[in-house]
């Protein structure tokens, strides 16, 4: 609502007071300008593009993307790209709750690990797994976020409704992979 309201009231600053100079147009047509005046939604669209496996993310984005390998207990749900981050969404298969793990990759010169992680917070613990040192958090002991940095790439880790302990096994699986593809 806010976002319909912010809208409509730029539009309508941007018309009213002649930003423009005499004879031009706005980008979208002084007709869809004044749709969005009197209320009309404007909507963005998403970055996240979904595909149909993870091959096919792996090239749209040029790498292999970080997967939860040999994980009997999580079914994968979504295999997307935002802009050239590889996204794959997981499911836990054994419970009735919405127990989920996001695992993103990106090439580091892309994005840092810490803003691929989605999560802002001030409250990062680095804990050191392998040879690796991964920043961890909570916010409430149920939702966990993780991210770190190995070679070219930087990873991260969201998890929903899960144990410290199960997260840092997951997680302990997923930091061994990355050491791994770099010969660790």
């Amino acid at each position: 609502m806010i976002k319909k309201i912010t809208c409509a009231a730029l539009a309508a600053f941007t018309m009213s007071a002649g930003v423009f100079a005499a004879g031009q147009q706005p980008v979208n047509g002084s007709s869809r300008m004044k749709q969005a005046a009197v209320g009309q939604a404007v909507q963005i669209p998403s970055p996240i593009k979904e595909y149909k496996s993870v091959q096919s993310v792996a090239n749209a984005v040029g790498f292999a993307p970080l997967t939860l390998a040999g994980n009997e207990h999580y079914t994968l749900i979504a295999c997307e790209t935002i802009d050239k981050m590889a996204q794959l969404v997981y499911k836990e298969s054994d419970v009735k709750n919405n127990n989920r793990l996001m695992i993103r990759k990106a090439a580091a010169a892309e994005l840092s690990p810490r803003a691929l992680s989605g999560y802002y917070s001030d409250n990062w613990m680095p804990v050191i797994i392998g040879r690796t040192v991964v920043s961890v958090t909570t916010d409430d002991g149920v939702n966990y976020a993780a991210y770190w940095r190995s070679g070219l790439y930087s990873y991260s880790v969201n998890a929903s409704e899960m144990t410290g302990n199960s997260f840092i096994g997951t997680l302990a699986s997923l930091v061994g992979q990355t050491e791994a593809e770099r010969g660790y």
